[in-house]
């Protein structure tokens, strides 16, 4: 990447359908901060939500897991009643390749995950056991940043990951190509088009890319 002259990159390790890849937007406030890294987050929908969130640690930069946040502090508000860790970890980083370049060789927190992990050994009817997963995230590497921002971002604009199957109520295919089909109807109406209600809607990403051009006036646009 360094002698391709690449200067940033974006990572994210969620199945997430409204994600804006390499993000003008972004970027540019990485470039014009002169930043080391950057993390999108969004707003919890509330106390309990699976999602890690953003924090200072011994005065850095870092996460905690969902898995890992005390209850207590979860449910932690502000004198305006805003969650004081509602902060969401989406992830959805943002580096600068030097900065990469500068940790490769440090060392990084092993977490311990308890989950149901499927085995040939379970007598279980899902065909699971308990088991214990180690895991590293590359978001700790914040830990190492000398400037980093966190990057809000609007839910209903860049956020409806697909986590459950279709029977669940949220987080689900279904509910992500709604949420795809309610921007892309948003978009097309602003622009002065009659698009039905009732029918899903995409906009042809070829033409456009959300978040830094002027609307065009006409899009291809599939009902």
């Amino acid at each position: 990447m360094m002698d391709r002259g690449v200067e940033y990159i974006q990572t994210y390790s969620v199945d997430n359908i409204l994600i804006r890849m390499a993000d003008p937007l972004w970027f540019g406030h990485m470039q014009d901060k002169d930043l080391d890294c950057s993390n999108k987050v969004c707003r919890k929908r509330e106390p309990h939500e699976k999602v890690g969130v953003m924090c200072r640690r011994d005065g850095k930069s870092s996460v905690i897991e969902y898995s890992e946040i005390s209850g207590e502090m979860a449910e932690m508000v502000d004198k305006q009643g805003e969650l004081v860790y509602g902060c969401g970890n989406v992830a959805m980083h943002g580096f600068s390749v030097k900065f990469l370049e500068s940790v490769l060789s440090e060392p990084l927190p092993i977490h311990v995950a308890r989950k149901q992990i499927p085995s040939y050994k379970s007598k279980s009817e899902d065909g699971k056991v308990s088991g214990i997963k180690l895991e590293l995230f590359i978001f700790d590497t914040f830990a190492y940043a000398k400037k980093m921002t966190a990057y809000e971002a609007l839910r209903e604009e860049e956020f409806s990951p697909v986590k459950n199957s279709n029977d669940k109520p949220k987080d689900t295919p279904n509910t992500a190509k709604d949420h795809f089909s309610n921007m892309c109807r948003k978009y097309a109406k602003e622009s002065g088009l009659n698009v039905p209600e009732n029918e899903i809607c995409e906009i042809n990403g070829n033409e456009w890319y959300i978040g830094i051009e002027e609307k065009p006036k006409d899009f291809v646009i599939t009902c």
